[in-house]
């Protein structure tokens, strides 16, 4: 079995003072925010639809599993 070599680098506050991080302008942020907010939406949307077709589903197993020990399916 073959060594695992791991390596660490530490950032101290004199190498992250240093750092020039990017920000989008205010109007490009609010962009931004419209779409994930319109994503999350559709998430939320995606995530009720999916619990009603799980409920749909676990409804409809009792009446499946009585037509196939009748031979019907």
């Amino acid at each position: 079995m073959q060594g695992i070599i791991t390596s660490f680098f530490f950032f101290t506050q004199k190498i992250l003072l240093k750092l020039q991080i990017p920000v989008p302008l205010s109007y490009e942020q609010r962009r931004i925010v419209a779409y994930l907010k319109r994503l999350q939406a559709k998430v939320d949307d995606l995530k009720r639809l999916q619990a009603e077709t799980e409920k749909e589903l676990e409804e409809m197993v009792p009446s499946i599993l009585d037509k196939a020990f009748k031979g019907e399916l």
